[in-house]
C-alpha cells in the first residue's frame, strides 16, 4: 500500500499544498501532479506544429507525440497504431459510434448494460435513427448479469457496450469473461468498453479483454482536461470510415474538372490518422503521457491495495449509521475506490451541501447514469478515492457524516408531517410477460375478496403538437397527420394508446366473466407541451390554453373514436363499461391537478410542511414531504423542452384515486370537496389497475403512496389495491421482454 509516512504523495500536488480540502470526488475528476503541470506549461512555452513544419520545434513536438502515443498504448497493452487521441472518453465513444456507424443496418441490435454512463448509451442510441434496436442487460449483485447477456445475444447482435467499472456502484464488471464469450459466440460482434473509471485503479490489457473499442479520459487519471483516448483494435480498422477528416488525414487530393461538376479524389491514409484531423492537442497529450508515468511510478498493484484498505475503512464506518443504505453491496473485493449510498429519510443533497461546507468534496445526484438510478429509485451520494487520499481523509469524512445525521435525528418535524409520513403502506413486485399472466395475477390478488370493484386505466394519451398548424392532436396514430408520426416515439406513444386500451378491455372482460365488478377509465394528459407551444413563436394566432385543450379532446368530447369503439365490441363491452366524468368519457389531468391544488390550498394551515402547493414569482412549487422516496423523476419529451411525469403527475393521479375511491371517513381536514366525499366507487374494496407509460413509472408509484397517506390514511374501511403496469411505446414488446409490475396496498 502507499505508506502513510510517504508525505510526498500529497506533496506532489500543488492543490494540496495550497488548499485545505479533503478531496473525495476522484470518479468525477482527479487533481493534477506537479510533473504533469510542468510538462504542459513547458510544451505551451515551446509551440511547434508537429508533423507539419520542418523546424526544430515542430520536429521536437512530433517526437514527443510519437513517444506519448507509444507510452499510453503500452499502459493498456495496445500498440501505438491502435491509439486515437480525442477530447475525452465521451468524445471517444461518439467517435467510435460515428466511425463504425455505416456497418449497422435496420434491426441490428446493440446490447447495453443497465449501469452504463449516459456517455456510453447516447452515442449508440443515436444509431436508432437507422432502425438499430437497443436491448438493456440487467445487473446481478451490482455487475452485469452474464446469464441475461447470454439470453439477449442473437444473430442480430452487432455491438455490446459495457463499462469496465460502474461510476456509481464502483463494481468491476467481468469484462474479460464477456470478451471471451463474445469471441466464441460470434467474433464479428463489436465490443465497446468504457474504461474511464478503471485505468487509474486497475491493470488494463485490451488484448486480454478482446475489446474492439476501449475509451478513457485523461482528467480521471491525474492528467489534464480536454484529452482522451480511443483504442481501436487493428482487426476492425478496415471497417472504419474517415469521420474526423482534415489536415493530416490525406496523402493527396486530386480533382477532375468537368462541365457540370468538379469531382474530388482524396487519398486517405490507411491508418487511424483519418480520425485525428487537424492540429493535435500537443500539450495535453504530453501531459497525459506524464500522468501515465506518474501512475507507473507508484504501481497499479500498490494503488489497488491502497484502494482496498481505504474502502474497508470507509465501508465499516458507513455501516455504523442506520440511516445509510449502501448501493451495490458491501463486498469491497470487486470494487474500485468508489462507494455510493443513499439515506433512508434525510436528503443526500443536504448532506452533500453540508460536506461541501466542511471543505469535503464529494458528489451527489444521478451521476449521469440515469437508467441505473431509475432502477434504484433514489439518488445517491458518492465517495471516490484517489492515490493521495489517506485514513485521515476517510475518518474526517465519516465524522462529518455522523455529525450531520445526528443533527437530523434531533431536528423537529411538524406533527402532521410526521404522522402522515409514518402511515405504512405495503409493496411487492412481479414480472409479467403476457396479458394472460397479468389477468391471472389480478385474479389471484382478488381471490377470496368480496364487495370489490376493479377500475382499469387504459387508452391513455397526450397531445402531439403540430407547429405548422398551431394545434394539438391525440397521440393516436390513426388520428394523426402522417407527417407527425415520428413524434409518436419521441412522446413514448408509438402504439401505446390503442394497445393499452385493448389490454384494458381484455382485463375488464375477463373479470366480468367471473362476476367481478370491473370498469374502464381513460385519462387524458392535456397539460404536457401546451404552455410551451402557447409561448412559442408558432402561436402567431395567440391561441389560449383552453383552445389547445379543446383541439386535443374534440375527437373524444361527444363520442369515442371508432378505433376505441371497435375494440370495446371485440370484448363484448360498450361505453356503459367506461366510467364517465362530468358527462365525458374521460378524465383530464388539468382538472385533476386543479382539484388537488384547491384541496391543498384550502387545507393549507393543516398541511403546512407536509404538502405544499405555492406560487412564487410566477413559478409553481409543489412539495410532498410525506413521501418516503423524494427522488421524483420527470421525463423531458424533447418538444419545446416539455416534460411529463414528476410531482404534477403525482398530484393528478393522487387526486384521481381520491375521486374514485374516497377518503378516510373521519379525516381531520377543514375542507373536503364533494367529488372526494362522494367517490365514483361505492364498493368496500377497490383496485385500480394502471396501464401507465413506463417513463412515468416513478411518479405513478409515488401517487399511490400519496393517496394512502393523504386520503385513505390506512384507516379507510376496506382494502385499497393499486397495480401499476409500466409499458413502453410498444406495449406488446414491453410484455415480451418482461414488465416489472408494482402492487401497492394500504393494509
Amino acid at each position: 500500500m502507499i505508506p502513510e509516512k510517504q508525505l510526498t504523495i500529497k506533496d506532489k500536488f500543488a492543490f494540496f499544498r495550497n488548499q485545505k480540502y479533503i478531496y473525495l470526488d476522484n470518479a468525477a475528476t482527479t487533481q493534477v501532479p506537479d510533473l504533469v503541470i510542468k510538462a504542459v506549461v513547458e510544451s505551451l512555452s515551446y509551440k511547434g506544429n508537429p508533423h507539419r513544419s520542418a523546424h526544430h520545434l515542430a520536429k521536437r513536438n512530433g517526437k514527443f507525440i510519437t513517444e506519448a502515443r507509444e507510452n499510453i498504448a503500452g499502459f493498456i497493452g495496445a500498440t501505438a497504431s491502435e491509439i486515437v487521441f480525442t477530447n475525452n472518453a465521451t468524445d471517444s465513444i461518439n467517435l467510435a459510434s460515428e466511425a463504425i456507424g455505416e456497418e449497422f443496418r435496420k434491426d441490428d441490435e446493440i446490447l447495453l448494460s443497465l449501469a452504463e454512463h449516459n456517455s456510453h448509451i447516447l452515442p449508440y442510441y443515436n444509431l436508432g435513427k437507422k432502425g438499430v434496436k437497443i436491448k438493456i442487460i440487467q445487473l446481478k449483485d451490482g455487475v452485469v448479469d452474464i446469464e441475461d447477456l447470454k439470453v439477449k445475444l442473437s444473430k442480430k447482435t452487432k455491438l455490446v457496450a459495457i463499462s469496465h467499472c460502474s461510476n456509481v456502484l464502483g463494481t468491476i464488471n467481468p469484462v474479460e469473461e464477456i470478451g471471451r464469450m463474445l469471441s466464441h459466440y460470434n467474433p464479428t460482434i463489436l465490443y465497446s468498453i468504457d474504461g474511464a473509471q478503471a485505468v487509474a485503479h486497475l491493470p488494463v490489457n485490451v488484448k486480454s479483454l478482446n475489446a474492439s473499442f476501449y475509451s478513457f479520459s485523461s482528467h480521471k487519471m491525474y492528467g489534464p482536461d480536454g484529452i482522451g483516448v480511443l483504442y481501436i483494435n487493428k482487426v476492425i480498422h478496415t471497417l472504419l470510415k474517415p469521420v474526423r477528416v482534415g489536415g493530416g488525414t490525406i496523402s493527396q487530393l486530386a480533382v477532375n474538372y468537368a462541365a457540370d461538376e468538379d469531382i474530388l479524389y482524396p487519398d486517405f491514409y490507411p491508418t487511424l490518422q483519418v480520425l485525428e484531423g487537424g492540429t493535435p492537442n500537443v500539450a495535453n497529450i504530453i501531459g497525459l503521457s506524464k500522468a501515465v508515468n506518474f501512475l507507473k511510478s507508484i504501481g497499479i498493484e500498490i494503488i489497488r491495495k491502497h484502494d482496498l484498505k481505504l474502502l474497508q475503512l470507509l465501508m465499516n464506518g458507513l455501516k455504523q449509521y442506520k440511516e445509510v443504505e449502501i448501493v451495490g453491496g458491501i463486498n469491497i473485493d470487486n470494487r474500485i475506490g468508489v462507494i455510493s449510498f443513499s439515506l433512508k429519510n434525510a436528503s443526500v443533497k443536504e448532506l452533500g451541501d453540508y460536506l461541501g461546507q466542511q471543505n469535503i468534496c464529494i458528489r451527489y445526484g444521478a451521476h449521469c447514469a440515469f437508467l441505473l438510478l431509475d432502477k434504484l429509485q433514489k439518488e445517491t451520494l458518492r465517495i471516490s478515492l484517489g492515490v493521495y487520499n489517506d485514513t485521515e481523509d476517510i475518518n474526517k469524512c465519516l465524522q462529518s457524516i455522523g455529525t450531520f445525521l445526528n443533527s437530523k435525528d434531533k431536528a423537529v418535524e411538524s406533527t402532521i408531517t410526521k404522522q402522515l409520513k409514518n402511515i405504512p403502506y405495503y409493496i411487492k413486485e412481479a414480472k409479467m410477460h403476457t396479458i394472460d399472466n397479468l389477468i391471472t395475477y389480478i385474479k389471484n390478488e382478488l381471490s377470496g375478496k368480496r364487495d370489490i370493484n376493479v377500475i382499469v386505466m387504459g387508452g391513455h394519451f397526450l397531445g402531439i403538437p403540430d407547429i405548422k398548424k398551431n394545434t394539438f392532436y391525440p397521440s393516436i396514430k390513426t388520428l394523426l397527420p402522417p407527417e407527425l408520426y415520428p413524434l409518436l416515439r419521441t412522446h413514448g406513444m408509438t402504439e401505446f394508446p390503442l394497445v393499452t386500451w385493448e389490454m384494458g378491455c381484455s382485463i375488464v372482460s375477463a373479470l366480468k366473466e367471473i362476476n367481478i365488478s370491473a370498469e374502464l377509465i381513460i385519462v387524458i394528459n392535456d397539460t404536457t407541451g401546451i404552455n410551451e407551444l402557447l409561448s412559442s413563436p408558432a402561436n402567431a394566432t395567440r391561441k389560449t390554453v383552453e383552445q389547445y385543450r379543446n383541439d386535443l379532446i374534440k375527437e373524444f368530447s361527444k363520442e369515442l373514436p371508432i378505433e376505441y369503439v371497435d375494440i370495446l365490441k371485440k370484448y363484448n363491452l360498450s361505453t356503459n363499461d367506461i366510467l364517465s366524468y362530468r358527462n365525458l368519457l374521460f378524465f383530464q389531468e388539468s382538472i385533476l391537478r386543479s382539484h388537488f391544488k384547491n384541496f391543498v390550498r384550502k387545507n393549507k394551515s393543516f398541511l403546512k410542511g407536509a404538502v405544499e402547493y405555492t406560487l412564487n414569482s410566477g413559478k409553481i412549487s409543489l412539495n410532498f414531504n410525506i413521501l418516503i422516496n423524494q427522488d421524483i423523476k420527470t421525463c423531458n419529451i424533447g418538444t419545446f423542452g416539455s416534460k411529463t411525469g414528476g410531482k404534477y403527475c403525482i398530484a393528478a393521479v393522487g387526486e384521481l384515486l381520491a375521486e374514485l375511491f374516497g377518503v378516510f371517513e373521519k379525516s381531520p381536514y377543514n375542507y373536503m370537496p364533494e367529488n372526494i366525499c362522494k367517490p365514483k366507487s361505492n364498493y368496500k374494496n377497490n383496485m385500480l389497475v394502471m396501464l401507465s407509460p413506463a417513463m412515468c413509472n416513478n411518479a405513478v408509484n409515488n401517487s399511490a403512496e400519496l393517496y394512502i397517506k393523504l386520503f385513505s390514511q390506512g384507516k379507510k374501511e376496506g382494502l385499497f389495491t393499486f397495480l401499476n403496469v409500466p409499458l413502453g411505446p410498444e406495449p406488446k414488446k414491453s410484455l415480451q421482454q418482461g414488465v416489472d409490475v408494482t402492487l401497492i396496498t394500504d393494509k
